[in-house]
């Protein structure tokens, strides 16, 4: 049985508990429209027949301890964020799945240590809980005081599946203790922290975890984790591709193939580089894995950080001083660590723009040189390319957000996601058919918003530093053609093997 977050429920569902304790394996949704428990949710919540729970309650996000009279005392909304796990976990005797979701409360009040008032009628079990998947979604850290609750009140030996966002330090030294010999499934979002002995923790508590990982999610600077800390030998689902996370070089992908020879799905950012020898040879690495057959790449574009500041400072009337002016503005912008030459050209811009506009030339040339690979490798074919873009990549400067540089958000919406698709015709021929996929960004912002923002100086300037193809009234996507793949045909084709 499926029930979310307990308030009251119908008159429905209230005649129906009588016969809730026949119900075996047979999911039921109880919607949930008020904020108040009744005897009737109480009696659902206890239920034996209750298998999997998703819970969402009211969160303040208050996350630092306070001192008071020279004494620190614990955060009131984490020891209130652990009082709601140690009742819903605890709360049916043959509970398998919890979700939590903490909720936002604009109320700067602490909460109460307990969750509910009615909870204290509540009959918890005493034996540890034994959940199989356990979820936690929260916009801010998870805490060590968490881990360790879940340690104490979960059998977590039998835990399959663990779903945890943004670990602190001290929740992942907790993490490390827990011994987790049937857990499968791991999806952890790692927030940014520039701290050496952060991730040394992080490397060090995916190392204990990942020999029997069958999928794995990774999110946040994977890139500062070695690789060898998070691929397992079981690998077949692999996932490092959220934002900010780890860029791919051939070296790295073919150290991935070596160690997780069993990957089926895989999804990976690797850096746009103009088409040249090393973007392709990256391409040519997937071709190595014997069994991949999903594939999502993201292509990361690093287009000049230009700030939204940068752009009111030019002093610009028609743009024939472009150039002059982006120089003058930005050539003392740049930290010196990211050793960039300071001022950025037209060249600078122009290049990022092309290689932002992903076309479908460019997918169908990335099919082919994996796919030749694969076959050099004798490895099954490729049934699904994904391939999208972003403007946006591991650098922070001034540890300001990336909104901040919306030229990066205007390069992210020039290219369209493809999909690539093997298809086996009559006589057993097969082939790729190459169509635009799923947009999953806003409407509104690819169409208006980053051109609205700075006055239409992104439009403007797109258009002056490369015309369009053909005429057309398309902002972005198919109005501009990507640089191509720097490849030997005759090499590369399938059909020549």
């Amino acid at each position: 049985m499926h029930a979310r977050r307990f308030a009251r429920v119908s008159s429905q569902v209230q005649a129906s508990l009588a016969q809730l304790h026949s119900i075996v394996d047979k999911p039921i949704n109880v919607p949930v429209p008020d904020d108040e428990e009744t005897a009737h949710e109480l009696r659902l919540a206890s239920s034996p027949c209750l298998y999997s729970v998703r819970y969402s309650y009211a969160f303040n996000y208050g996350t630092y301890e306070e001192w008071n009279n020279g004494i620190l005392e614990p955060n009131p909304n984490s020891i209130h964020n652990a009082a709601v796990m140690r009742v819903v976990a605890k709360m049916a005797p043959n509970l398998k799945k919890v979700h939590l979701r903490p909720a936002s409360d604009p109320s700067s009040q602490p909460f109460p240590l307990e969750p509910w008032k009615a909870a204290k009628d509540l009959s918890l079990t005493q034996s540890p809980a034994s959940l199989i998947s356990m979820e936690l979604e929260q916009d801010l850290g998870v805490s060590e005081e968490v881990i360790k609750l879940w340690r104490e009140s979960t059998d977590m030996s039998l835990l399959r599946v663990l779903k945890l966002t943004k670990l602190e330090v001290p929740a992942l030294r907790e993490l490390a203790k827990c011994i987790l010999p049937s857990l499968v499934h791991l999806n952890i979002a790692l927030p940014y922290v520039d701290s050496r002995s952060y991730w040394e923790v992080v490397a060090e508590a995916l190392r204990g975890i990942s020999p029997n990982l069958l999928a794995l999610k990774l999110g946040g600077l994977s890139s500062q984790i070695p690789l060898k800390s998070f691929l397992g030998p079981c690998l077949r689902t692999l996932d490092v591709a959220t934002h900010n996370s780890r860029v791919f070089k051939e070296k790295d992908i073919l150290e991935v193939a070596k160690r997780s020879p069993l990957l089926e799905c895989l999804t990976l950012r690797i850096l746009r580089r103009k088409g040249d020898g090393f973007e392709v040879a990256a391409y040519r690495a997937l071709g190595k894995f014997k069994r991949l057959r999903d594939l999502t790449i993201t292509l990361v574009v690093r287009p000049p950080p230009i700030t939204r500041a940068t752009l009111e400072e030019m002093d610009v009337q028609d743009m024939s001083g472009f150039e002059r002016e982006i120089w003058r503005v930005t050539e003392n912008k740049v930290p010196k660590r990211h050793q960039h030459p300071p001022g950025f050209t037209m060249r600078d811009l122009k290049t990022a723009v092309i290689n932002s506009a992903v076309d479908a030339q460019l997918v169908r040339s990335i099919v082919d040189v994996i796919s030749a690979s694969k076959q050099r490798s004798a490895a099954v074919s490729l049934e699904c390319l994904r391939v999208d873009v972003t403007g946006y990549d591991q650098f922070k400067m001034d540890n300001q957000d990336d909104a901040e540089y919306p030229f990066g958000e205007y390069c992210a919406l020039i290219g369209l996601p493809w999909v690539a698709k093997r298809n086996v015709n009559s006589e057993n021929r097969a082939d790729y058919s190459v169509l635009p996929g799923r947009d999953k960004k806003d409407v509104f912002r690819r169409d208006k918003a980053p051109i609205e923002e700075a006055g239409g100086i992104f439009l403007y300037l797109v258009e002056m530093l490369w015309p369009r193809a053909a005429p057309t009234t398309d902002l972005v996507g198919r109005a501009w053609h990507s640089f191509p793949l720097l490849t030997d045909k005759a090499i590369d084709s399938p059909q020549n093997m």
